[in-house]
């Protein structure tokens, strides 16, 4: 979702369907202004999010692509 596209398992899950899908874009928008302005990507908000959540909380981001994974190092 943090790319604006949903292109897989999350056209049929309920929190992405047409109700909820333009609250969830909102959020996205917010996502993006906040990186933006932190000069760094919407997936690196969304990991420091939740790494700031505690010590009890570990992110495991997925990527297809190796640059992706170095950005998020």
């Amino acid at each position: 979702m943090l790319t604006g596209g949903i292109n897989d398992f999350r056209k049929i899950a309920p929190r992405f369907e047409s109700e909820h899908v333009n609250v969830n874009l909102g959020l996205l928008e917010v996502v993006k202004a906040m990186a933006l302005e932190k000069q760094c990507t919407p997936s690196q908000i969304s990991l420091a999010w939740l790494l700031a959540r505690g010590e009890d909380i570990i992110p495991i981001p997925g990527t297809k692509r190796i640059q992706y994974l170095e950005q998020n190092l």
